[in-house]
């Protein structure tokens, strides 16, 4: 017990080193990008995913157990270390897809959710046939491939799509309050778990996933054909009072209850290039949201024509 207080301790001091690094780094050496720099002139899914996730990472010994009663400490490790390998591939498919026109971030993130409340949801309706020596290599195949699917899923996508639909003004305020609203989701998995079986985790945790698939199709935008520049130029039009007319609103990048409330009405690409023109956009910026769009970069600054 002696030598594990110590171990913790270590973990958690060696662990304020490169922390300490990064506050000093972004603080005194970080320069804002040029897109903060010209934002600054003149002037719930993430719940769901986190009570998976760690309800998912919680009960992980006692899967463990499952596989191999009364295992040693080793084992433990190994087993943990296998979950992780599978998780990690996970992340390595979202990185390779997740800019891929045909997938893209929304696809992953739904069929993260969906996945892991299939695999769990079967995982508790068979539990009993699952627990016994001859299901055990299903189950543990069930839970591990959980594990990646949740990683070629929500648990990357959800911290990247608040990091890009967020106004560059507030976006590191409001990544952080979506984190911390996550966390929330976090704890109440940690308390409520206490008192559930394993198969009831395996139930609750499985309806979170599906509310979490649920809420990405109603109210996920898909940013994957817009620029960070022009998500800024939307919201600087809305705080101004101003009609916007650009492609942050074209329907093929609306939410489905953006579409139900007509946000994209007002989508017209050549009233847009007219106010380009007027606000005398910078070429960069003119470039930036024509590499994200299907309208040509020589259109793109073109007033409308009569």
């Amino acid at each position: 017990m002696d030598r594990l207080s110590g171990v913790w301790r270590t973990a958690f001091g060696l662990g304020i080193i490169p922390l300490a690094f990064i506050i000093y780094w972004r603080t005194f050496r970080l320069r804002e990008s040029a897109v903060w720099a010209a934002a600054q002139t003149g002037r719930n899914r993430k719940r769901e995913t986190d009570f998976s996730f760690y309800g998912n990472k919680l009960f992980q010994s006692e899967f463990i157990q499952i596989l191999s009663p009364g295992a040693s400490l080793l084992t433990t490790l190994l087993w943990t270390l296998l979950n992780s390998g599978c998780a990690l591939i996970g992340y390595y498919f979202t990185a390779a897809l997740v800019d891929n026109p045909m997938v893209g971030r929304l696809r992953i993130q739904i069929f993260g959710f969906i996945g892991v409340g299939t695999l769990f949801m079967v995982s508790a309706g068979a539990y009993g046939p699952l627990t016994t020596p001859g299901g055990i290599g299903t189950f543990q195949f069930l839970y591990f491939f959980s594990s990646f699917v949740g990683q070629f899923g929500p648990n990357c996508t959800t911290f990247l799509l608040a990091g890009e639909l967020y106004p560059t003004q507030v976006r590191t305020t409001a990544h952080g309050m979506s984190a911390g609203i996550a966390k929330v989701g976090a704890l109440w998995a940690s308390v409520w778990f206490n008192y559930l079986g394993t198969r009831q985790k395996f139930w609750i945790t499985a309806s979170f996933n599906f509310g979490g698939a649920l809420l990405t199709l109603l109210f996920m935008p898909d940013p994957l054909r817009l620029s960070l520049t022009e998500l800024d130029r939307r919201f600087s039009f809305i705080a101004q009072g101003k009609t916007y007319h650009g492609e942050a609103i074209n329907p093929k990048s609306l939410s489905l209850w953006e579409m139900m409330t007509h946000t994209g009405r007002d989508y017209d690409p050549q009233m847009d290039a007219a106010d380009m023109q007027h606000e005398k956009v910078p070429q960069w910026r003119v470039d930036s949201i024509a590499r994200h769009s299907a309208i040509p970069a020589a259109q793109q600054g073109q007033p409308a024509s009569a």
